[in-house]
């Protein structure tokens, strides 16, 4: 009970349009345009094991707000995510992403290059610190590299910015002088020392 009782505290505003884009099903789904954004309100709440009569001030807020509208069809109660609310929830979305750390390193780095024109700095700033919170690592101005497939992710943060355009991802096994990026990864606990003597093996085979 009191574990239930946490849980309906903290699901808020926030939480409940995230539950009516089910981010589990994937990015390319969820915010593609024929994404289905109507969820049966029951089916939630009842499998969760929550008192939805104690979310009826949140939900009513939010269609105050534009996030979500109400529909009754057959009886049965509907909420829809309206255009509103789902940008909200892209912007949600922005700050939990994470990438995927298989437990084996392939070796190989993931380089991203952006040139962003000046007149879109803000989206150029946002770009440059989602990625640093990411802990990748900056080689130069406009490069950053990370050493698991992240396109997916990229791809959506760029878009989020409206600047896929500007940016290109590559992969390449070897970067001149990283030493330094191994250290940065290594000291983030990202990559092992397991993985680069597996790295270095690879080296050895290419040659």
């Amino acid at each position: 009970m009191e574990k239930e009782t946490k849980e309906i505290i903290k699901l808020i505003s926030r939480e409940v349009l995230l539950v009516l884009v089910d981010l589990s099903v994937g990015v390319d789904y969820v915010f593609s345009k024929g994404y289905k954004k109507r969820r049966f309100v029951e089916d939630y709440f009842n499998d969760r094991g929550v008192d939805r009569s104690r979310l009826v001030d949140k939900i009513s807020q939010l269609k105050r707000n534009g996030m979500i509208r109400g529909y009754i069809e057959e009886k049965n109660e509907y909420l829809e995510i309206t255009d509103k609310g789902l940008g909200r929830v892209k912007k949600e979305y922005l700050g939990i992403i994470e990438i995927q750390h298989p437990k084996k390193w392939d070796g190989k780095w993931r380089i991203i290059i952006f040139d962003i024109p000046e007149k879109e700095r803000g989206a150029r700033d946002g770009i440059r610190s989602k990625l640093y919170s990411l802990g990748f690592k900056q080689i130069q101005k406009s490069v950053f590299v990370y050493p698991f497939e992240c396109s997916k992710e990229i791809y959506y943060i760029c878009s989020y910015y409206r600047a896929r355009k500007y940016v290109k991802y590559m992969i390449a096994s070897i970067i001149e002088g990283e030493d330094e990026i191994i250290n940065h990864f290594l000291a983030l606990k990202l990559i092992t020392e397991k993985g680069l003597r597996s790295k270095k093996r690879h080296k050895t085979n290419d040659r």
